[in-house]
């Protein structure tokens, strides 16, 4: 399940209060989604955190209830979680210019001419969208950051519109191609396991949002919103 909300950032909040606030606002929306899960005690968002302890890669999870899988993400005014069975991992970011630095660094050659087809209006979502499904991935496996990004590789295809009355981008496992590539290159690669499920979206014409897991992503509610609202 994947949840998100837009919540009030007061202009000029930076620094320590700027983390604050949208790791506040991530809990607030990880405590309302855990209301409905089976076993689960209805505690305060603030009181959430006193549940938390975090893995050796920093990964965060419920000691208490290890059937619990859960992640979180913001970015800007907007904060994302998903909750599961499953290991999971989610990511959000709001599209914006990317540094050519930053492309250098987290793309792999194949990626590189992939972004070279898209048009370059298109060209700043679509990396987003390489490196949130990355930042998933990288969750989902417990390594964060740690996942070497130039030898995991995103192939994309075409979006789906669905949504009526509104056009609604998402991309799932028939959209989104994954291997890892060998030390060796690219003429060495290994398919990931199939068991792990992606799936993405663009959310308001604003924000990439990318899951990874071993489960699909299911729907909740239109008020959070997930994304297997189109077949």
């Amino acid at each position: 399940m994947i949840y998100v909300r837009k919540f009030l950032r007061p202009e000029g909040i930076k620094g320590k209060d700027k983390y604050r606030l949208e790791h506040e606002s991530g809990l607030r929306l990880l405590a309302d989604a855990l209301k409905t899960w089976p076993g689960f005690p209805q505690i305060k968002p603030e009181e959430l955190e006193g549940l938390i302890a975090r893995k050796e890669g920093g990964k965060p999870y419920f000691p208490d209830f290890p059937q619990v899988h859960f992640n979180i993400s913001h970015s800007q005014d907007v904060a994302v979680c998903a909750v599961g069975s499953a290991p999971l991992g989610v990511d959000v970011e709001k599209i914006r210019p990317v540094s050519q630095n930053l492309a250098r660094h987290m793309l792999t050659e194949g990626e590189r001419r992939l972004m070279e087809a898209f048009h370059e209006d298109e060209r700043n979502r679509e990396m987003l969208c390489l490196w949130t499904l990355k930042e998933s991935l990288g969750k989902a496996l417990g390594i964060g950051l740690g996942l070497n990004f130039r030898r995991a590789e995103f192939m994309l295809k075409p979006w789906k519109i669905c949504g009526d009355p509104e056009t609604m981008r998402i991309r799932d496992n028939t959209e989104i191609e994954f291997r890892f590539l060998s030390e060796q290159g690219d003429k060495e690669r290994r398919i990931f396991p199939e068991q792990w499920h992606f799936f993405q979206t663009v959310w308001e014409d604003g924000y990439v949002i990318s899951y990874c897991g071993r489960e699909a992503a299911v729907s909740y509610s239109q008020r959070h919103w997930t994304g297997t609202e189109c077949s």
